[in-house]
């Protein structure tokens, strides 16, 4: 199943966030918005708790 990832993330480092979607193959945006990141991506996985749970294992 295909999952759209729109997701805040409270990480000092953009390239950590980068190598952790690159790491689940997803494809997309992280913009920097005060004190956390904004992160859209396309991902596909089972389920989208299976996803969270990956993502943030990966970070």
């Amino acid at each position: 199943m295909k999952f759209k990832l729109k997701a805040r993330v409270s990480r000092s480092d953009a390239r950590t966030i980068q190598d952790a979607l690159e790491e689940l193959s997803a494809k997309g945006s992280i913009n920097k918005a005060a004190e956390e990141f904004m992160v859209e991506a396309d991902m596909e996985g089972n389920s989208a708790k299976e996803l969270n749970r990956t993502l943030l294992s990966a970070l």
